[in-house]
């Protein structure tokens, strides 16, 4: 898979880039729990940041939309350990309507390019437990819930459930295919 295929009809995925690096740093701070795999829901000063912020990532993308090609947020495929077997995964956005608009069109893209260039034997990624439904999670091929962590983020003023889903590329199918078989936003 091509740097150029990582999009479909509603965003598209680029390479982060140094200059990157403001945006993503506000999103650490909006969403602290997003950002585990540098630094464990506790985000550093900037400086600090720049130097860590890509510790265990195996790939990472500044996600835009395709109509006005801005950056909306981020999505990063992580392992914490030194064997890639699976696949962590977190896609962090700015708010909580662009999480709901944009997630699953770019969980299609970013699974798509994990499967299509590691061979991977999971794809771990973890989801609010009060948008499950709404983002028709139960009704992709593949996916399993593997767990659920009680009272683990706020989000309205309240504590939420996150739900640890599990994508297993091998059960779906052909690597090449559509792993989450959704092109567009909800």
């Amino acid at each position: 898979m091509k740097i150029g295929e990582l999009e479909n009809n509603v965003i598209r995925f680029r390479a982060t880039e140094a200059s990157d690096l403001p945006m993503i740093y506000y999103l650490a701070h909006v969403n602290p729990w997003s950002f585990r795999w540098a630094f464990r829901d506790v985000v550093p000063q900037f400086d600090r940041f720049q130097q860590t912020v890509w510790y265990r990532s195996i790939c990472r993308f500044v996600v835009e939309t395709r109509e006005s090609c801005s950056p909306i947020g981020l999505a990063v495929g992580w392992t914490d350990s030194g064997m890639r077997d699976s696949v962590k995964l977190d896609i962090v956005y700015s708010d909580e309507e662009r999480y709901r608009r944009f997630w699953r069109p770019a969980a299609d893209v970013i699974t798509r390019y994990i499967s299509s260039v590691l061979d991977v034997h999971k794809i771990i990624f973890e989801v609010p437990a009060c948008l499950f439904a709404e983002l028709e999670l139960s009704t992709i091929t593949g996916i399993s819930v593997e767990g659920r962590m009680s009272e683990y983020f706020r989000l309205g003023g309240r504590y939420e459930d996150m739900l640890i889903l599990r994508y297993d590329p091998k059960r779906h199918g052909d690597r090449d295919s559509r792993p989450l078989g959704q092109g567009s936003a909800s």
